[in-house]
């Protein structure tokens, strides 16, 4: 339930000392024993003013008009529940900077010191297995270069069966169909080519043989150029064979060679595509061989640093506490117990009490504290004054 806040005056307070006295000189006093003498007059008592210390929410109103009241009685009690909070809070932080302080003053304990060499122990342990993977990430990535030069290798020998193939079944057909003059001219001239093309390899072997001697190129790359001279040879010799037959004509027994070798260049080239197939795939599966090698480099100066966090966490314990960490530690104390110094008066400052003895009055002036409903049940007090 929300309450309407109200502005109500903790009225000044007026406490007048009463004595025996009054009550002799009341004027409507008839009787008076012979030893006592009347007389009128004016009774002059102390005037004593009282407003709170803080602002805040009444709770509790313990007087009414005209109680009697003796010094430090309690008049009414403001809420405390925010002052609650920061003395508790005050006295956890003092706890806790006490602590702070004690540590720091009695040095670091031996089982610190322990559990921090344990740390750096692990810490070292993780970084040599990090080290371990790198090195296993680095090995498999390097192979990925001896993969792709085997992919083109194969690649290489697929397209030299391909085109060996090709040759033989023209070779039948020709074979088959009989010779004719321009098919000789044609046959010859396949011979010229392919010389050149031998030519060429046999050249480029030449050269690959020496830096292969010299440790200048990979085994994958002097096979591919011995495959590769090796393909030419093959293909002249088939294109003089071609030729020869051309030139002899054909025999029953040349075209059922001519079929075998067209059978035989079927299944090289059924073989080089299993070659290339395979080798496809193996450097497929080793395509993400970067990526793991990236990660386990970032693993590994992650593990140097936790190294070194933990050497310098043992180095620090084992310098112990310096000077001024020490002096930071007790002006902490020292602030904290200041802290909740301040929260305890402030509670204590909650509680209006009498000064001095006296009556209370109702009497309100503009100097005081401005107060609001009772959280509790909603009702608002009226604070009265103190009169004599």
């Amino acid at each position: 339930m929300q309450h309407t806040s109200l502005r109500i005056w903790l009225a000044p307070v007026l406490i007048i000392l009463v004595g025996a006295l009054g009550w002799r000189f009341w004027p409507w006093r008839t009787v008076t024993p012979p030893h006592e003498i009347r007389s009128s007059g004016t009774i002059e008592a102390t005037e004593v003013l009282i407003s709170p210390k803080i602002s805040g929410r009444l709770c509790a109103l313990k007087v009414d008009e005209g109680s009697v009241v003796h010094a430090g009685d309690l008049i009414a009690q403001l809420e405390t529940e925010e002052q609650d909070a920061q003395a508790n809070a005050a006295h956890a932080a003092l706890e806790h900077a006490t602590a702070q302080w004690e540590a720091a003053h009695n040095g670091n304990r031996p089982e610190q010191i322990a559990q921090a060499r344990a740390q750096l122990a692990q810490a070292q342990a993780t970084v040599a297995g990090a080290y371990a993977a790198l090195l296993n990430a680095r090995e498999d990535y390097h192979k990925v270069t001896a993969l792709k030069e085997q992919v083109d290798a194969a690649k290489t020998h697929y397209d030299a069966m391909v085109a060996a193939r090709i040759q033989t079944q023209e070779a039948l057909h020709l074979t088959q169909e009989g010779t004719r003059s321009q098919q000789i001219e044609q046959a010859r001239a396949a011979v010229e080519q392919a010389q050149v093309v031998l030519d060429h390899d046999q050249k480029d072997y030449g050269r690959m043989e020496t830096l292969f001697k010299e440790g200048a190129i990979s085994r994958q790359q002097w096979d591919a150029a011995v495959a590769q001279r090796n393909a030419s040879h093959a293909l002249l010799a088939q294109a003089q064979a071609h030729l020869a037959d051309l030139v002899a004509g054909a025999r029953p027994q040349e075209i059922r060679e001519a079929s075998m070798a067209v059978l035989q260049a079927d299944a090289n080239v059924e073989g080089a595509r299993l070659e290339l197939k395979n080798a496809q795939e193996a450097f497929n599966d080793r395509l993400d061989a970067r990526a793991r090698y990236d990660a386990a480099a970032a693993n590994y100066q992650a593990t140097q640093a936790q190294e070194r966090a933990a050497k310098a966490g043992l180095d620090l314990l084992l310098a112990g506490t310096r000077s001024e960490d020490l002096r930071a530690a007790q002006e902490a104390v020292r602030q904290a117990r200041a802290n909740l110094d301040y929260a305890q008066t402030q509670i204590a400052n909650a509680r209006i009490t009498a000064p001095i003895d006296g009556v209370i009055n109702t009497k309100v002036n503009d100097c005081c504290l401005k107060t609001a409903a009772c959280p509790r049940d909603g009702k608002h007090f009226p604070i009265p004054g103190l009169r004599g």
